[in-house]
């Protein structure tokens, strides 16, 4: 939804990338390299490594219009357990906004739902 929702219900998708990339003895992947070894397509890969900056920073091209993407030097230095747990509070907090939207659509349809009918009851 308009990249809202960047963390919610997609937490496994994101740490399996993100273990990917501690797999791999290279700074920098591909989004080919990462899509065949975590088994998630390719397209799904490079949306999430686009939406998540906090997570995953797009490398400058060298020429070859290869384009790569790698840790940033703060969540490289993290613990996967500090990641983990960055990861599942983006999740909590985004599940909080969604279900306050859905009560503030519910409260708002309430109200204007009893002004529109509740002169018939009164």
């Amino acid at each position: 939804m308009l990249g809202l929702f960047r963390f919610r219900g997609k937490t496994n998708r994101i740490l399996s990338i993100y273990r990917c990339f501690c797999d791999h003895n290279e700074r920098s992947l591909h989004p080919v390299q990462i899509s065949r070894a975590t088994g998630i397509d390719l397209l799904t890969v490079v949306r999430t490594l686009d939406q998540t900056n906090e997570l995953f920073m797009k490398l400058p091209g060298r020429g070859d219009g290869i384009t790569r993407y790698a840790l940033p030097s703060s969540v490289f230095a993290m613990d996967p357990a500090q990641v983990e747990l960055m990861v599942a509070n983006h999740a909590r907090r985004e599940h909080w906004v969604f279900w306050s939207i859905w009560a503030s659509l519910i409260v708002a349809f309430g109200i204007s739902t009893f002004f529109v009918f509740g002169s018939m009851f009164l």
